[in-house]
């Protein structure tokens, strides 16, 4: 009989407190570069859904890859 080795996720791994700076810093980049207000779902075609350049969107990638490897 063999046992699946089953390895936490790196989410699971995280501590509370590292997922607070990581939302942080996705909410930021949310509101600077696509000029978001909210992440958050406000049950609103109008509030919910967003017409973004596809620059914009690269821009705000970049900087998200870019504060992960600052974080490593």
């Amino acid at each position: 009989m063999t046992t699946k080795n089953t390895k936490p996720s790196s989410l699971a791994q995280e501590t509370a407190l590292e997922t607070t700076v990581r939302l942080a810093a996705i909410k930021q980049i949310a509101r600077d570069e696509l000029g978001l207000e909210t992440l958050d779902a406000r049950n609103s075609d109008q509030l919910d859904f967003h017409e973004l350049a596809v620059w914009q969107i690269k821009k705000a990638l970049l900087k998200a890859y870019e504060a992960g490897l600052a974080r490593r």
